[in-house]
Order: structure tokens, then sequence, then C-alpha cells
């Protein structure tokens, strides 16, 4: 396994079409729907953004968000119902979708195939110089066994091995990502995260739906947070983190288990709002605003002192982009 844990070798870059200072995805008042009903509420509303070619976008959002459907939808499998859609400038053509690699969620499989039939077969839809070679090379990077056992009877976690190699064989400009970690141990985890640094060095587009927070902050040049169909945020994790730097979470530990219901009273009674329980019964942040947290957290400890609450600890806690996800997310 050590090998597949080094930054993989690229496969051919004489392909490249693009510069870098192409807009390789551009989409202007996009709405999309699975239903043919006029009435009924799109599952994409009003989406406009652009990705440079060469930079990595991390598409967030709950479950229902509209993450996969817009994935579909620059895949060709739904068509919009309202807006643009370009790659690389243009609409969308055969030549153009032919860059495109994707893993989307719930793929179909051959399970009577095994792995190197099935990449074979998907292969020769493309123009692929020694795709022997490029299949043991991907083989090899995910840790992935060529021998003859049949897809079917795969783990879930090499069934998704698998798909994300099909996705790379034809050494995309365009990798749309469909939560790639998905089913995968730690191990083939990181094997991914150097899968995508892979293809941001060699100077490919990767737009990466993920709920796991860490590629955006380490990864992504920029955040997409869809929230209901509609964008909440689009732009550089230093700007989603500026918009709430005004903000403060003051995180209250008590020494002994205190009833909720006593704290969100005191803390209607100062127009304040708890964040979230943190998991520990004991320990609990509330959201200040500007001067709130000088003027009002006086009078919020006074009165929980008042309700006898045994007060252990209090201090600030940096918000993070967990904190902004959950904000943003909810307000929708």
């Amino acid at each position: 396994m050590s090998s597949a844990l080094s930054v993989p070798e690229s496969q051919d870059q004489s392909s490249t079409k693009y510069s870098s200072s192409d807009q390789c995805i551009s989409i202007e008042s996009l709405s999309a729907s699975y239903s043919s009903i006029s009435t009924a509420r799109p599952v994409l509303h009003n989406l406009s953004f652009e990705i440079k070619q060469g930079s990595l976008c991390a598409l967030l959002g709950a479950n229902g968000a509209g993450k996969t459907t817009l994935l579909r939808c620059l895949t060709g499998l739904l068509s919009p119902q309202a807006g643009s859609l370009k790659l690389w400038g243009k609409k969308p053509d055969t030549e153009r979708r032919q860059r495109i690699g994707v893993s989307l969620e719930s793929p179909g499989i051959y399970r009577k195939l095994s792995a190197k039939e099935y990449l074979h077969f998907f292969g020769r839809f493309y123009a692929i110089e020694n795709l022997d070679a490029v299949i043991i090379k991907l083989a090899k990077d995910f840790d992935l066994s060529l021998d003859n056992k049949a897809i079917g009877d795969f783990s879930p976690g090499n069934a998704q091995k698998l798909q994300l190699i099909r996705s790379l064989l034809h050494s995309p400009e365009l990798v749309l990502w469909d939560e790639p970690n998905a089913n995968l141990d730690p191990l083939a985890q990181e094997v991914v995260r150097l899968q995508i640094k892979r293809l941001i060095s060699e100077g490919k587009t990767v737009l990466l739906a993920t709920h796991q927070l860490e590629y955006a902050k380490e990864l992504a040049d920029q955040i997409l947070l869809l929230s209901n169909g509609e964008k909440r945020f689009f732009g550089t994790l230093k700007e989603l983190l500026a918009l709430q730097s005004h903000s403060s979470n003051l995180e209250i530990q008590f020494a002994t288990p205190m009833n909720i219901e006593i704290i969100k009273n005191c803390l209607k009674e100062l127009s304040l709002t708890l964040v979230s329980p943190s998991g520990d019964e004991n320990v609990f942040q509330i959201q200040l605003e500007g001067l709130e947290l000088h003027c009002k957290t006086p009078l919020l400890i006074s009165r929980l002192v008042a309700q006898e609450a045994q007060i252990q600890s209090v201090g600030l806690r940096q918000r993070e982009l967990l904190d902004i996800f959950k904000e943003l997310t909810s307000a929708a």
C-alpha cells in the first residue's frame, strides 16, 4: 500500500487544450428540475457562477441541497429548465463532454465483469494510447486488484475505487466527483486527496461535491455552498470566513448538567442565539455579534447564576467552517 501514498505521476499532459486563464465552467441563471410540471419548485434555482480552468471548487451543502443535480446538468444527464451552461466558453457538445471525467453517487456497474474488463469496456470509448498501461497505473495508485474477481463481489470500498479509476482513464480536463470518499477507508481517502492534488498540479479542473469540509479548507480555490437548490455563497475560503468575522461564539461550560430550557429563557431575555449543543451536555455555545460580546456577556452570566447555574468556565471559541456551514444552510 505504501506505493499508493506517493503523489502519482502524470499520465499524459499533452492532451491539455485549454489555458489556466480560461473559464472552464460558466453558469448563468440556471434552474433545473426532475419534474415536468411547470409549477413544481425547481431542484436548482437561478444559479450563477464561473470556475476557472486549473482550479478546485468544493461543492458544499446538506443532503438534498442540489449538489448531485448540478453535476448531472454538467454531464448532460439532466437538461436545465432555464439559464445557460457553458464549458470552456461554449455550449456543451460531444467533444467538450468527452473531456469530462465523472463519478456520481450510485453509478450502475456491470456486476459480472472483472475490474479489468469493466475498465477496458469504458476505455474503448476514448482514444487512449496504451490503455492497458493506464489501467495498471491507476489500479496501482488506488491499490485495486485487477484479478478476475467479478465486480458484483467487490466490497463497497473497492467498487468506489473502480468508479474513480474509470473517471480518470482518459486524462480528463474537468473532473466531477460526487462524494469520492464514500465507503473508503482512511488510507484510500488519502490516495483520493493525493489524486486531487495531482490533477490540480497538471492544470485540470475539479468540481468536488463533498461533505468533508477539510477539503474546502486545505485544497479548494473556491467554495460553492448550496442550500435548497440556491446559491448561499460562492468565493474563496478567506472571503467566506471574512463574511462572518464580526461574530463570535461564547462557550460556557457548566460544572453540572443545566436545564436547556433555562438557558434558552435567559438567552431570549437578551435576544441572543444558542448556536447548538456541543455534544457535551455541560457545554453550550452562544453566538454574539459585535459589541454584544462586551455588553451582554456579563448580563447573561448574572442571569444564569441567578438560576443557580454552576459555571465552570467561560471563553471565546473561534468560529470554524463547520459553524458557518450550519448557519448558512439553516438560514435558507
